[in-house]
This record gives C-alpha cells, sequence and structure tokens, in this order.
C-alpha cells in the first residue's frame, strides 16, 4: 500500500514493457532495434524489481530542471531533488542501468530538440520520411491505419518504450514517423537516450505535469543513486509483456509461419513476409503462443488497461 504521500500522484503513468525478444526475431522485429544499438531498450526492465518508487519519482519529477541544454551533450542533465538529494540523469547515468544505444556515442544522429520534437516534418528530416514509414496517406491527419504492419508493431512498441507518450495514441505524429524512419531504414541513427532525455522535459512539462513517462527508468535510477529514504514507498507494477499473443489478441496482427518465412498479416489485409534462416521447412500453419498476461491488480494510481490495444 501506498500511505503518506505527499507529493501528487499523476494519475497518467506510462510504465515500459518487455518485449518477448524471443518471438520478435521470428517476424525480424528485433533485428531493427539491434541495428540501432537498441536491443537493450526491449528487455532491459525484466532485469528489474516490479516496485516502482512512485513517491520518489514524483518527488524527483516535481523538482526537475534541464541544465545545460544548449551545451553539449555529454553535460546534458536532467536534476531533480529526492529526500537523500539531488539525483541526475544523464547520457552516462542512464547507461549505469543497461548498455543502451551501444553503437556508441560517436554513431549516433543528435537533431536539435525544437527539430526532433516538431509536429511536423521539416528541412532536417529524411527526404520523403512520411512517404516512406506511411502506405498511404488520405490528405487528413496521419493515423497507424496508414502505416506499414511492421510499423504498426514499431509504433505500438514506440508509444510505451522509445517515444513515449498518453494521448492520441492511434495517431501518427512527424516525432513518430522520426522513429519509425529510423527504424525501418537505418537512417538517422538516432540515439534512445537522446530521445529519452528530451521526451521526459517535453512530457512533463506539456502535459502541466501530469503524466510520468519512463516511470521503471526514473525509478530504477532513484533506487541505484541511493536516493531513497529507508523506509521509501513503493506500488506493485508488474511488468506487462508485448508478445505475439499480444498483437493477435489486441492488434488483430496474426503470424503465419510457411516454410522459412513467416508472414504478418493486419485485420486490412496488408502483410509483409520475413524469412527466418532457422525455421523448419514444412507445412503452413499459424503460430500459436500463449498469452501470459499478469491480471494481478497494483496498488496505487493505474493507467487504463490495454490503452493502446484498441484495434483499428
Amino acid at each position: 500500500m501506498v500511505n503518506n504521500v505527499t507529493t501528487a500522484v499523476p494519475d497518467r503513468v506510462v510504465c515500459e514493457r518487455v518485449v518477448n525478444v524471443e518471438e520478435f526475431r521470428k517476424i525480424g522485429i528485433v533485428q531493427m532495434f539491434e541495428s540501432q544499438g537498441w536491443e537493450r531498450v526491449l528487455d532491459w526492465c525484466k532485469d528489474n524489481t516490479s516496485r516502482v518508487y512512485l513517491a520518489g519519482v514524483c518527488e524527483w519529477l516535481a523538482s526537475l530542471r534541464f541544465r545545460n541544454k544548449d551545451g553539449p551533450l555529454d553535460q546534458w542533465r536532467l536534476v531533480g531533488n529526492t529526500s537523500q538529494g539531488e539525483m541526475k540523469l544523464s547520457f552516462e547515468t542512464i547507461n549505469c542501468i543497461a548498455r543502451f544505444d551501444s553503437l556508441g556515442m560517436q554513431v549516433y544522429d543528435y537533431p536539435a530538440v525544437e527539430h526532433f520534437l516538431d509536429n511536423h516534418a521539416n528541412s532536417h528530416d529524411p527526404n520523403g520520411m512520411t512517404e516512406a514509414v506511411l502506405l498511404y496517406n488520405d490528405g487528413g491527419v496521419a493515423a497507424r491505419s496508414h502505416l506499414m504492419v511492421e510499423g504498426k508493431i514499431l509504433q505500438r512498441i514506440s508509444l510505451e518504450n522509445v517515444m513515449v507518450r498518453f494521448g492520441d495514441p492511434g495517431g501518427v505524429r512527424a516525432s513518430d514517423c522520426r522513429v519509425l524512419h529510423s527504424l525501418l531504414y537505418g537512417t538517422p541513427t538516432l540515439s534512445w537516450r537522446h530521445i529519452t532525455m528530451m521526451n521526459t522535459w517535453f512530457t512533463w512539462e506539456s502535459f502541466h505535469r501530469r503524466m510520468i513517462p519512463y516511470v521503471h527508468l526514473i525509478s530504477a535510477m532513484i533506487l541505484q543513486h541511493n536516493c531513497l529514504p529507508p523506509e521509501s514507498l513503493w506500488v506493485s507494477k508488474p511488468l506487462e509483456e508485448f508478445s505475439l499473443a499480444t498483437i493477435k489478441k489486441n492488434w488483430k496482427i496474426h503470424v503465419k509461419l510457411s516454410g522459412s518465412k513467416y508472414v504478418v498479416t493486419d485485420a486490412l489485409g496488408h502483410k509483409y513476409e520475413f524469412i527466418d534462416p532457422d525455421a523448419q521447412q514444412g507445412a503452413e500453419e499459424d503460430v500459436e503462443m500463449v498469452d501470459e498476461e499478469d491480471n494481478t491488480e497494483p496498488a496505487g494510481p493505474r493507467r487504463p488497461k490495454q490503452r493502446y490495444m484498441r484495434p483499428h
């Protein structure tokens, strides 16, 4: 139970999910993250406790400030106060949790904050970025239903693990397209830590401090920095998983094995194929995975169940 919390707790908490790496490797999704050095973005949470020190997270965010925003990236600091002193989120301290951005800092492109978070395509984006990511656009606001099948899967993962947001999950924003283009085509080579720091600051400010992004990451950082008092309050946030069962049940995306080829089809009939060199040659069959969603109800404020899992 959470008691005596003096800092207001936002009702919108975005919890990262674990991606079933073994299953998503079969359909080529894991390889896209690996090409960007983002492999730990998929599974780092399973190495950490399901406890979220929500009071400590709220306390840190309530005093958040961005130091050296206009300076070199290695001097960027998101700094907040805890009952045990300051806690700093930086490129260096994030990698104390897991080895994110494994290609090396010098490999990545670092767009300016205002360019990356721009809600419209701009001159700093890859040529034809939007057209390359969307299957079609009817001239209105871009939606998830306009994405290619791979893009639909990637965007859903991104909304909780990369370019986190709470509102408008069915929409596709320019910042989503930047992340998707990076994963689908390898350009630009974006830094997950750079995105996380920009988005933490932007989200917290733009939602008037009513939403917490990357809650497991911030909680793990506070714990690692010994910024918790001896009897810290916590809530249980059991890790949920992205699996092939999830995408079939909740996203209406089906995976079928035909020989050594996986065919991934969405509810609109769009599909892509991925050849798995390790798959057994054989008859066509549906790939069925057991859905192991944890139905335990955690204590404290909880985001709506399966809020990104609405079919088109």
